[in-house]
């Protein structure tokens, strides 16, 4: 099995309480890595969500980040660890 890349190390990422904040406050715009590595550009909100969105998924991985896509119009998970870039709030 392959390894995922990592991020950038030029990127540095929000801390979780930082990314849970902005998201709870308005739209956020990041990028992640999914599990084929294709990089996804997302506006996304936690505004209509409970604000403890860092949970384990069915796999009991940790840092799984669910989110409501703004774009989409639908919820999405991703890998916290797995963002590469991060522009905070924009709206």
């Amino acid at each position: 099995m392959k390894k995922k890349p990592l991020p950038p190390f030029s990127f540095k990422r929000p801390l979780p309480q930082v990314l849970i904040r902005h998201l709870n406050n308005g739209i956020v715009n990041l990028k992640y890595l999914d599990k084929e590595n294709n990089e996804h550009e997302l506006n996304c909100s936690l505004v209509r969500h409970d604000p403890n969105a860092f949970r384990p998924d069915k796999s009991g991985k940790p840092n799984m980040v669910q989110v409501w896509d703004i774009d989409e119009e639908r919820w999405i998970e991703f890998d916290y660890g797995m963002l590469t870039d991060y522009k905070g709030r924009v709206e």
